[in-house]
């Protein structure tokens, strides 16, 4: 079966895991910002989500396991929001739980001081 919308996700409000193992395609994950205790989400990009950005918003996420994670155009956002979550303290993992390359990527580069 599959997903096609998260509204109401948000009465599950003591959720700490989730893992969409590819049920939830073309959703937007705008809903998962009202989850304040999700600590562990596991989701493969190529299930075309949206809103990638509401996982800025949840401050217990640890790990957020991606799979399918391309560096491409239509990823942008998703890399941007992995990097942003890197940053952090977020562990992104790759489908065999290692650091996502592009994650090791964001982590390696040097910050510019301010000028």
């Amino acid at each position: 079966f599959a997903i096609d919308r998260l509204g109401g996700i948000e009465a599950l409000s003591g959720l700490r895991s989730l893992d969409f193992g590819g049920m939830a395609r073309g959703v937007s994950l705008a809903p998962l910002a009202k989850l304040e205790r999700l600590e562990t989400l596991s989701l493969n990009v190529a299930d075309g989500m949206t809103d990638f950005g509401s996982l800025l918003t949840l401050p217990k996420l640890r790990t957020l396991s991606l799979t399918n994670l391309e560096p491409t155009k239509r990823h942008r956002e998703v890399v941007e929001v992995a990097q942003t979550l890197v940053a952090r303290g977020v562990a992104v993992l790759d489908l065999d739980g290692k650091a996502h390359p592009l994650a090791r990527r964001a982590a390696a580069k040097p910050k510019r001081a301010p000028r």
